[in-house]
């Protein structure tokens, strides 16, 4: 088949931009004929993984995006002329794309809109990868009456955006999903659509536990988090549980990797806590790092914490398990629906920070345990979790909707 792959932003390291690009590779390896679009393009970023598969894009350079806090009369507004600078991008990178492709299939929420022009342009079909459920679809939830959220929604704009989202998606020939909780269950019961769950993969041969380091107490704990920086990765849980486990003693360190440029006011908030809490001799932001500093990073934490939520999956918290790594995850997430509590990672309710930090201690306590979680975690990986695994359960649904297309 001749397949395009459409984001929005392929500057950046991120889970959706490892996703597409790994599906690509995999898809080429199988003998299709793949291309890529993107509005943001950075050659330093992915090229060496890429190798000789095409990308075309708007802008050769990193997007320049940012999400800042706006409030009118107390209340928070969003960004309408943000919005509508992404529509129009949107449709000039489906504008880029190839007419003589098979089927389309689009990773980011930012340029599903374009595929839907797209579709409409070519009457050829479009399988979306739902990473994220659109947050205009779900509508405000600031005040207790119902109507009142409507009326905000409409002199807000989140109502109009969500009437030309949902235009977009219904249009679409599939959905696939990388979870059940959230993303199928909004699609279902906010659309009555049925989407297809295929959960991401990994490389489990690039995250290895070779060279490793491995805990056995006596020693500064290592602690690691991993994620482009959003109010949905509540890393001032992990700022609470850290103060928990520093006024209990515990000699650790805290690094996170990520970059921050895209919500620079959460940042700001989340320094703000982190000096409250007094750790700020025991934390350190890594930025965006090499993918072999990344791999060295995993090998020589002894937790990886995500308590994102809500979050639709969470391809960081596999990686670190694959390192053997022992990981923290809050049921928010999507990841947590494949994880089985005290054999493939420790599960903490969301939002809670006093789980975090008891987790945590479990392993500073226990090397049996710690044993335990990372010799299962790197076993549950290798049988579950590869981008083979994913390139073929997405490729039989692009099948699917070319075959739809044809009826």
């Amino acid at each position: 088949m001749k397949i395009g792959i459409l984001l929005w932003d392929l500057s950046i390291h991120g889970g959706c931009q490892r996703q597409a690009v790994e599906l690509a590779c995999q898809l080429r390896a199988m003998g299709d004929d793949v291309t890529i679009y993107a509005a943001y393009y950075s050659d330093d970023v992915y090229r060496d993984a890429l190798g000789d598969i095409p990308v075309r894009c708007l802008f050769n350079r990193k997007s320049g995006i940012k999400i800042t806090s706006r409030k009118f009369l107390g209340l928070p507004v969003s960004s309408m002329w943000l919005t509508l600078d992404e529509f129009r991008l949107s449709g000039a990178v489906a504008k880029l794309v190839d007419d003589d492709i098979d089927v389309l299939n689009v990773h980011e929420m930012f340029v599903f809109v374009g595929a839907a022009k797209w579709k409409k342009r070519t009457g050829k079909p479009v399988l979306w990868m739902m990473n994220e459920f659109p947050g205009a679809l779900a509508g405000s939830r600031l005040f207790a009456s119902r109507m009142l959220n409507t009326v905000y929604d409409v002199f807000n704009g989140i109502y109009w955006v969500a009437k030309w989202y949902e235009k977009a998606i219904r249009a679409f020939d599939g959905i696939a999903v990388l979870d059940d909780n959230i993303s199928r269950k909004n699609l279902e019961e906010r659309l009555g659509l049925k989407p297809v769950t295929v959960r991401s993969g990994l490389d489990a041969v690039r995250f290895s536990r070779d060279g490793r380091s491995v805990w056995t107490g006596g020693r500064r704990f290592e602690i690691l988090s991993n994620a482009i920086i959003f109010p949905h990765r509540r890393l001032e849980d992990i700022v609470e549980a850290l103060r928990i486990l520093k006024e209990e003693g515990l000699n650790f360190r805290w690094r996170h990797i990520g970059t921050w440029e895209r919500h620079p006011d959460y940042k700001e908030a989340v320094d703000r806590k982190i000096r409250e809490a007094g750790i700020s001799g025991e934390m350190e932001f890594v930025g965006s790092v090499s993918e072999k500093e990344l791999v060295r990073l995993y090998r020589s934490a002894d937790a990886f914490l995500f308590p994102n939520a809500p979050q639709t999956w969470g391809l960081v918290v596999f990686e670190a398990m694959a390192c053997g790594t022992p990981v923290v995850v809050s049921r928010g997430a999507g990841a947590s629906e494949v994880l089985t509590d005290g054999a493939t990672g420790l599960l903490v309710d969301p939002f809670r920070p006093d789980q975090i930090a008891r987790a945590v201690r479990s392993l500073t306590d226990s090397t049996m345990l710690w044993k335990k979680l990372s010799e299962g975690e790197r076993d549950f990986v290798e049988k579950n979790i590869t981008w083979e695994i994913y390139a073929r359960k997405m490729r039989n649904e692009m099948v699917r909707c070319v075959e739809r297309g044809k009826k």
